[in-house]
């Protein structure tokens, strides 16, 4: 009987005090506001490789780290990306354009093969195009920590149910891991939640306006790059259609009365999330 008191009690002590905090959060939303929550979530996917330390010895995770490093040494010395089981073009091309920032700035002492046999330790000169791929895979981390809060809140059109789904990402252990290493998926992902984004706002606009063509064609771009980075995600993106099918309809009709309902804010959260299941799962 005590037990059973003291459960009800902590319920309902829960529920007041989410509702109070999230009844003060959306009191104001102010420019410093979203500066801060979006500093916060961008900082977050930080702390998993700070604390397995990203400066540990490069063949740690030889599985990628090491291959990735030497497609991009390949790209920035002229030559052809070896393989294409990925492809991991995107990934391998915007990571090569940050090793060659670093080899500016001079924070890293080489940024292609003839730079790397040039220096006095090759292999060190190799160790830390690594590190600093890891560097490149946490910044990637934080921005889709951002761009999912900013997703939520422009579908739910509800604050605080978009810093919950955003805190929860930036914290989940998918990202954390891929934080760690140099692998394509967190990027494609990126783009997959981007089309899925793209999708629904089209799919809302149509309801709307009767036209979405721009929105669909930056749709199709974001389709394309994530397919680009990642060609398995295809699986993922073949059931986009049906997500858009489900909830972009609904979700439209209560923006032209310019009404939210909570299942309305519910059901966007689990169509992103049944989409980052997919391509956690399946990738």
């Amino acid at each position: 009987m005590k037990s059973s008191l003291s459960n009800m009690l902590s319920s309902s002590l829960a529920q007041v005090c989410i509702a109070r905090l999230r009844s003060n959060f959306s009191l104001v939303e102010t420019r410093a506001n979203r500066f801060t929550i979006a500093v916060i979530l961008f900082c977050l996917p930080f702390f998993a490789p700070l604390y397995h330390d990203i400066f540990r010895a490069y063949i740690t995770t030889p599985d990628m780290d090491l291959a990735v490093a030497s497609v991009v040494l390949n790209l920035n010395s002229g030559l052809s990306q070896p393989h294409y089981d990925h492809t991991g073009y995107v990934n391998f091309l915007l990571l090569s354009w940050w090793i060659k920032l670093g080899g500016i700035f001079g924070l890293i002492p080489a940024a292609d093969w003839k730079a790397v046999f040039a220096s006095a330790d090759p292999e060190q000169a190799y160790a830390q195009v690594v590190v600093a791929g890891r560097f490149y895979s946490t910044l990637v981390a934080g921005i889709f920590s951002v761009v999912f809060y900013a997703c939520l809140r422009v579908l739910t059109e509800n604050r605080f149910a978009a810093l919950m789904g955003g805190l929860l990402f930036a914290v989940s252990y998918g990202l954390a891991r891929q934080s760690l290493i140099l692998r394509p998926e967190m990027l494609s992902a990126l783009f997959v939640i981007a089309a899925l984004f793209y999708l629904l706002k089209a799919s809302q606009q149509t309801a709307v306006t009767g036209s979405a063509t721009p929105i669909m064609a930056i749709a199709g771009a974001a389709v394309m790059l994530a397919m680009m980075t990642k060609l398995q995600t295809i699986f993922s993106l073949l059931l986009m259609p049906i997500v858009v099918i489900l909830f972009g309809r609904n979700a439209a009709q209560d923006m032209r009365g310019k009404r939210f309902h909570v299942l309305n804010s519910e059901t966007a959260v689990y169509a992103i999330a049944v989409a980052m299941f997919l391509v956690s799962k399946l990738l």
